[in-house]
């Protein structure tokens, strides 16, 4: 439901370009495996940069910024008129499993290494894919920076421990 809110406003309406970055195997209800997209939105021609960069979902069990980013689909396409924008929707799998980790139990993000651009270490397939696409698409931005909107929900017995940080944020970067 949450691509087919953003797709409906971000491209249909708006006209936003969708890339694919890389597929993670989904297994339906009835056992057939399909591929499951994970998409970035954009509102810019691959020879620009983005002003802004928006990306959700990288941990499946932080669903937070998945769900504000398909609730506020109108208003993100309202700024995307003045602004360059870039809406990745990173670990679909994980989000449509409710597990932290792509299929392969691995991140799909280390945006430490991506953000500098450091491919050759990746944690996942998934993780250089991303980061080989952001060093592409940010290649004319002096400025680069990556706000991560994380979020502890309770553990398998329903309880938050001590040790959880409830929601905060990460901000990497320069921008």
């Amino acid at each position: 439901r949450v691509y087919e809110l953003l797709y409906d406003v971000l491209v249909e309406q708006a006209r936003w370009m969708v890339d694919v970055l890389y597929e993670q195997p989904l297994t339906t209800l009835d056992g057939t495996n399909i591929p499951f997209p994970a998409l970035a939105f954009r509102n810019f021609g691959f020879h620009d940069s983005p002003d802004k960069v928006i990306i959700c979902g990288i941990h499946g069990t932080e669903s937070a910024s998945v769900v504000a980013a398909a609730a506020y689909a109108a208003p993100i396409a309202a700024f995307g008129k003045t602004q360059k924008i870039l809406l990745i929707i990173a670990n679909p799998w994980g989000y449509a499993q409710n597990k932290e980790y792509g299929y392969t139990n691995v991140s799909v993000g280390d945006f430490d290494q991506s953000a500098s651009g450091n491919v050759d270490h990746p944690a996942s397939p998934e993780a250089q894919k991303m980061a080989l696409y952001l060093s592409h698409i940010m290649k004319k931005s002096v400025r680069f920076g990556v706000l991560d909107l994380h979020e502890d929900p309770p553990d398998d017995d329903g309880m938050i421990y001590v040790d959880s940080h409830g929601t905060y944020i990460y901000v990497t970067g320069y921008g």
